[in-house]
């Protein structure tokens, strides 16, 4: 029976000096890099969904419509003639695939919301795509 609990304190001391060096490690620092690591993935994610989208509605007919829904996070989204630039917390990220000879009209910086997710619509008219967000 002793045996039994000398293996139960055994693994109860070990997790204990475990939790103690995870959060040493938080404390110093040490997960900083993967959080930034994981912004630019948002960062580089989103502006390929972006940028994918608009490519696809170049060859689309007039008035076809595509919802695209932005997570719940800070955001700016930036759309250029050729370029997607989009920032979030400590990483932006820029994507040049947007290649297209239709002209693109966005009413400013597309913003998402970091307390809900949001819908963006990307139609496309006559004279171009709208970016409705």
């Amino acid at each position: 029976m002793k045996g039994v609990s000398y293996v139960v304190w055994m693994f109860v001391v070990l997790g204990g000096v475990i939790g103690l060096l995870v959060i040493l490690a938080a404390m110093s620092g040490f997960f900083t890099p993967i959080a930034i690591a994981s912004a630019e993935q948002t960062a580089e994610v989103m502006a390929v969904q972006v940028s994918s989208i608009i490519n696809e509605m170049i060859g689309a007919p007039v008035d076809t419509a595509v919802n695209m829904t932005l997570p719940a996070t800070e955001c700016n989204i930036t759309v250029k003639r050729t370029v997607v630039y989009v920032e979030v917390p400590d990483a932006s990220y820029e994507s040049s695939i947007l290649i297209s000879g239709v002209p693109v009209t966005v009413g400013g910086i597309i913003r998402c919301d970091p307390d809900a997710e949001r819908i963006v619509v990307f139609k496309r008219t006559g004279s171009g795509i709208n970016i409705i967000g």
